[in-house]
């Protein structure tokens, strides 16, 4: 595995990383989950900046 970010990343990393993630090989934590209705709770909790994982927002 090599790193990526912005600078160094090349399109077909985006691919490779959605696959590792749907074949279980990469886990995302998810924090909370809200509904586009709740959009402003989300972004609070995600300004507190104490979320230890992902939010998420359902459209």
């Amino acid at each position: 595995m090599r790193p990526t970010g912005g600078i160094n990343a090349q399109p077909e990393d985006l691919k490779r990383i959605t696959d590792a993630i749907v074949a279980g090989d990469i886990t995302l934590p998810i924090a909370a989950a809200f509904p586009i209705e709740r959009i402003q709770e989300a972004v609070r909790l995600h300004a507190e900046r104490h979320v230890h994982g992902k939010i998420v927002v359902n459209l």
